[in-house]
């Protein structure tokens, strides 16, 4: 194979990003402020490694990413140029991360060693101090010997992975896949370096690895006794149906559909493609293929004790229409679905669900995690995405979208932005004044209760997931000046056990919640109903009228996520049944209905 010279220049992480966020453009502001070919140090068993990271020019924040293990013996940034990953990584908007073996030689000897290397590094870069990526959407492909370290990798960290390619790195020992086979799922992803997640525990269900879905595509020159036992392995790990269909590139098999799964939070994504003849690694038309056909189509969720797969789709795809409007010289944008019910009925003024995505993500992002617009489909309300403005949550780490949720006048300011939303799109369709409705994860979550604080004149009720926004996202918690105690504010929160320990244990969370039953006038902490529904835990609390108007739930082995299941509990159980009047009185379940 020819190699060729590589046109960029490695060079170290950026540590400093204060010039990135003054020079920031208002009209583009979405996208790394650097590009090129970054060496990220990470330390393995007392060994200093590296993983190298490359981004391409005007890369938007939050997008998929892409492991590559090259062969030993092979420099893999040239590699990176050979296979064509570089020049589809610049056409296709991914990030790019190359594993680097010591010495440009993968012990072989030594597989234990090599997939930690892996999982520090892989977990290093979900720091996301400098590489602003989409924490869901990681692809690996591996060739030769490093891509048999890769495949080992990823049997032992399934759930990682989106997709999988090995290019002749299959040939994997019996005796390897069958103690893997027997391993729980449970073993604690690194924070950072050396340092363990500290919410992490033993989930109630453990599952084992062997029954974790994974897409994968063995690709072999001549399959043999140990790489069609690796086939096998990933068909049952996949739950996979052993007819196959044949495509000029490979054969397929598919995950059963038959399941007791209710394909909310995932789906029967689980594959496996087998290709056995010689595909050389310079041929750049088979990785689009493998990129557009293979890799890209399946995205992996956190969920409770075990993350799921679903399509991943682009928002135009399901049918969002992205806007844009300009606030204080900021070009700011937003994705919306109207249902389709209203094309029927279009004089008919429909609710609104505003959903703020995490810290850190884009909507695009939180319209995978979440699916509120399949909702808004079922339900007959309009969804509504907007977009945080970049700004520094920590000042070691790169400007990304973060909502304004600690008050700072310095920020971008997202009150204007959300009332243009709603103004723009009642210029277009009737929207219901008084069921407007704000949910968010994290940042988002904060938002939400920043909205449900200083904009109850405009908005309904309010769900809030991960965020105790006094205490811990606003340590020195005041009340701004603009707060409005005098609205009453339906509030649900929720978080999960692995997301900072149980509730009566984590004091932000119980400040937070004393407040809401404060202003809601719904009595004392303990004075609790509550019921349990599988893993979520719910408290319910009533004003004097007995309309439970604050509400909280902790979900067992849960972590810092949502999930679609979660927007349907939302909506069907809480958002629906309240609506404000023109006085800015709540009301409970007294909506006209057809009986």
């Amino acid at each position: 194979m020819q190699m060729k010279t590589l046109p960029i220049a490695a060079q170290p992480v950026p540590t400093e990003f204060n010039e990135y966020l003054r020079t920031l453009d208002p009209h583009n502001a979405y996208v790394h402020p650097y590009h090129g070919l970054f060496v990220q140090p990470v330390t393995v068993d007392g060994q200093k490694r590296i993983i190298k990271g490359y981004l391409p020019e005007g890369l938007p924040h939050c997008t998929p990413s892409l492991f590559l293990a090259a062969p030993s013996g092979v420099d893999v940034e040239t590699f990176m140029e050979l296979t064509g990953w570089r020049e589809l990584a610049d056409r296709k908007r991914f990030a790019l991360f190359l594993f680097e073996p010591l010495e440009g030689q993968w012990a072989e000897q030594n597989a234990e060693q090599e997939i930690r290397y892996m999982l520090q590094a892989h977990s290093r870069i979900l720091v996301r101090d400098v590489f602003s990526i989409y924490t869901s959407n990681f692809y690996f492909a591996g060739y030769g010997d490093g891509g048999e370290i890769l495949h080992k990798f990823i049997l032992r960290n399934p759930y990682l992975c989106s997709g999988m390619a090995i290019f002749n790195g299959s040939k994997i020992d019996k005796a390897f896949l069958e103690e893997t086979m027997k391993c729980t799922k449970f073993m604690p992803i690194l924070a950072e370096e050396g340092a363990m997640n500290p919410y992490l525990k033993a989930p109630l269900i453990q599952k084992k690895l062997g029954e974790i879905e994974a897409p994968v595509w063995v690709i072999e020159d001549a399959l043999e006794e140990r790489s069609r036992q690796v086939v096998e392995y990933w068909l049952r790990a996949n739950h996979c149906v052993l007819d196959c269909f044949s495509t000029p590139d490979a054969d397929v098999y598919f995950q059963s559909p038959v399941s007791i799964e209710t394909w909310l939070d995932s789906m029967p994504l689980g594959r496996v493609q087998v290709t056995e003849r010689k595909v050389d690694c310079g041929d750049k038309a088979f990785h689009e293929t493998l990129w557009d056909d293979f890799f890209i189509r399946t995205g992996r969720y956190r969920h409770t004790y075990e993350d799921k797969l679903r399509p991943l789709s682009t928002p135009e795809e399901l049918g969002l229409v992205r806007q844009e409007t300009e606030v204080d010289g900021k070009l700011r944008y937003w994705w919306e679905y109207i249902p389709s019910y209203a094309k029927a009925y279009p004089e008919e003024a429909l609710p609104v669900v505003m959903a703020f995505h995490g810290g850190g993500q884009i909507p695009e992002c939180y319209i995978a995690y979440t699916d509120w617009h399949k909702l808004a489909e079922e339900r007959h309300f309009i969804m509504l995405y907007p977009a945080a403005w970049p700004a520094f949550k920590f000042a070691h780490e790169v400007a990304r979208p973060f909502w304004n949720d600690d008050f700072d006048e310095k920020k971008a300011d997202d009150f204007a932005f959300f009332r243009r939303i709603l103004d723009h799109m009642e210029s277009r369709q009737p929207i219901h004044r008084g069921k407007i409705y704000a949910t968010g994860h994290s940042s988002g979550g904060a938002m939400s209760q920043r909205v449900a604080l200083e904009m109850p004149d405009v908005f309904t009720a309010m769900a809030a997931n991960a965020a105790p926004i006094m205490g811990y996202f606003i340590p020195n918690f005041t009340f701004p000046a603009t707060y409005k105690p005098e609205y009453k504010m339906p509030v649900w929160t929720t978080k999960g056990e692995n997301d900072g320990g149980p509730t009566r244990k984590n004091r932000a969370s119980i400040y937070t919640l004393e407040h809401w039953l404060r202003q809601n006038d719904c009595g004392e902490l303990e004075n609790i109903q509550s019921y349990r529904s599988g893993l979520y835990n719910h408290i319910v609390y009533r004003n004097k009228e007995g309309v439970p108007l604050v509400r909280h739930t902790l979900i067992r082995d849960k972590g810092h996520t949502t999930m679609p299941s979660e927007s349907r509990m939302y909506w069907d159980e809480f958002f629906c049944k309240f609506t404000r009047d023109e006085k800015g009185n709540i009301h409970y379940m007294e909506d006209e209905v057809f009986w």
